[in-house]
């Protein structure tokens, strides 16, 4: 009799979980579009504001970013812009709307386009490609609106968005409705840029080869600059700037650590630095008189 009861059961069992499982599914989707729990969209105010850092807050300059001297030349004009936009408005000028930073891993993109905002003194207004990719359709295209409305909200800022190939890679867009979508508003939001606004948009990625032509059209991202590894000088520079928060010894020449770290990131190169104070603070020592892996 119970083996019956339980042959009758089974297949309501197996629809009631179902029911129950498009409910959560409904009721996330619903928490998500809403800015709640799970998948959170962009109009989340809590959202917004974790991306929004007020000028006061950014600690970072040109002072903080050793070398790149061209890179720097190249983004002087976008402060200055950001500065003061009422003087290239004044004789007709227009910048790019948006500028995409590309080049290997590590080589201080990030750093870059908060030090120009740091620089300004605007608003930085930050998200990763990686915000944008929701399991629920709609999500990341309300994310792009929502933080495209707070630059404006705020006049005079710096948005920037990392790894912008999560969204706006080519192959992807290809084969996922939802990128395509989440593209679109943001092509949408660049089109729908004024001058007046002040607003300059910095993307950067590791993979400029993937990105959506669209997106580089003239009118929208229209402007790419190489962020290169570092050269024996700037990696030099690096190393006195890094050095110079540990305790070295004045034995340590790091002018031939410079010319043994070709190929390394300015990431790379600090890291060793603090590795070295790491493992000297370890074996008892007062001062670091090597560098890890570099033994001379």
């Amino acid at each position: 009799i119970h083996g019956s009861y339980r042959l009758l059961l089974s297949p309501f069992v197996g629809v009631l979980l179902l029911v129950g499982c498009l409910s959560e599914l409904l009721r996330l989707a619903a928490a998500a579009l809403k800015g709640e729990g799970l998948g959170a969209a962009a109009g989340s105010s809590k959202w917004i504001e974790d991306r929004i850092v007020s000028p006061e807050d950014i600690k970072d300059s040109f002072d903080s970013v050793k070398g790149y001297e061209e890179v720097k030349k190249e983004v002087r004009e976008i402060i200055e812009y950001l500065k003061n936009p009422e003087k290239f408005q004044a004789i007709g000028a227009k910048l790019p709307k948006g500028i995409l930073l590309h080049g290997p891993p590590g080589t201080g993109k990030t750093l870059l386009a908060r030090a120009i905002a740091g620089e300004a003194g605007v608003p930085f207004l930050h998200a990763s490609g990686s915000d944008f990719e929701e399991m629920f359709v709609g999500v990341g295209a309300s994310r792009i609106r929502s933080l495209f409305a707070a630059a404006r909200a705020k006049g005079r800022c710096l948005l920037f968005i990392d790894e912008v190939d999560a969204v706006a890679g080519s192959r992807r867009i290809d084969t996922n409705g939802n990128f395509r979508q989440t593209l679109n508003q943001l092509l949408a939001e660049l089109d729908g840029f004024k001058p007046t606004e002040g607003i300059v948009l910095i993307c950067a990625t590791n993979l400029l080869g993937s990105i959506d032509s669209a997106l580089l059209r003239p009118g929208r991202v229209d402007k790419t600059i190489f962020v290169p590894l570092p050269s024996l000088k700037e990696r030099l520079e690096m190393l006195e700037y890094y050095a110079s928060r540990v305790q070295l010894s004045p034995e340590v020449d790091l002018t031939l650590y410079a010319s043994l770290t070709s190929g390394l990131t300015g990431a790379e190169v600090a890291n060793l630095l603090n590795l070295a104070a790491i493992r000297a603070a370890s074996s008892g020592k007062k001062e670091v008189n090597h560098l890890l892996g570099f033994r001379v």
